[in-house]
């Protein structure tokens, strides 16, 4: 009589483990999508967005050249071509 004591699984068992089965996909998801989705794209828009800062924001010391100009309208575009189009 002991045996059947472990061997019957009431329903109400049975819903226990589908329910934590479910919040453990459910997890397990969640977790994929942030390792392999926004962890990746948020280091990607802070690198681009310090790089277009710097490049956006670099001045020449002392007088300026046309050359020098021309290098700074250039690096001015820079930011532009990066930025996605909204």
């Amino acid at each position: 009589m002991h045996f059947l004591q472990y061997v019957v699984v009431s329903i109400a068992d049975i819903a226990d483990i589908q329910l934590l089965l479910a919040w453990f996909v459910c997890s397990y998801s969640m977790l994929l999508l942030a390792v392999t989705y926004v962890v990746p794209l948020t280091v990607l828009a802070v690198t681009y967005t310090c790089v277009g800062l710097e490049l956006w924001g670099s001045k020449t010391i002392g007088e300026r050249t046309a050359g020098q100009d021309e290098t700074l309208k250039s690096k001015r575009k820079v930011p532009k071509l990066i930025s996605p189009p909204l």
